[in-house]
């Protein structure tokens, strides 16, 4: 994704419905987002066996 000409991570602070728990007692919020967007971010350094920015966003942009 891009935002002003950037690449960008975005994550969403709504809950998923799941099966038989009340949204009230779903997992929300800012800060649920940025922990599920940082785990795909570490799932890329693994993938891409690397920290350089350009092999994560390339791992991020291929689905790794």
């Amino acid at each position: 994704m891009t935002h002003n000409g950037r690449r960008s991570i975005a994550a969403s602070g709504y809950p998923r419905d799941i099966p038989n728990v009340p949204p009230e007692r779903n997992l929300k919020g800012i800060s649920f987002a940025v922990a599920n967007a940082s785990g795909f971010v570490a799932r890329a350094c693994e993938a891409a066996n690397s920290h350089r920015i350009a092999d994560i966003w390339k791992a991020l942009e291929s689905g790794q």
